[in-house]
């Protein structure tokens, strides 16, 4: 079963991402993205999917910069990432994809489309 790592700082946003999820994989919430790159540091992976909330609250790194460290990490410089995000209006997902994720999906969550997006990149990995 594959991994998920969902960075989230909502607990409801990420409850709705574990339900539409169900058992299609393992997904693992970090609400903290320091803790979350901590845990990607391990010697071997142990995620094979990342879904990254853009904005985790004022004061926090945001989504674009995890991304960014993410790649530094030599066992996920290839992991794929999925940009999980209010962010809806045109031309965000373009600025997102250039930002280095693989796939964007809009809050609210259309579970038809996440679910679709989630295939692809889980049938990709």
């Amino acid at each position: 079963m594959k991994r998920i790592l969902y960075l989230e700082d909502d607990a409801i946003n990420a409850y709705v991402i574990q339900k539409q999820v169900g058992d299609l994989a393992d997904v693992v919430v970090f609400t903290d993205p320091d803790e979350a790159l901590e845990k990607l540091r391990a010697p071997h992976p142990i995620f094979d999917m990342l879904l990254v909330d853009i904005h985790l609250g004022e004061g926090v790194m945001d989504g674009i910069t995890f991304c960014k460290k993410v790649r530094q990490i030599p066992s996920y410089q290839k992991v794929h990432s999925v940009a999980v995000t209010a962010f809806a209006m045109p031309g965000d997902m373009e600025y997102l994809l250039s930002r280095g994720f693989d796939a964007y999906v809009s809050k609210p969550i259309v579970r038809a489309q996440f679910l679709k997006v989630l295939a692809k990149v889980v049938h990709d990995s």
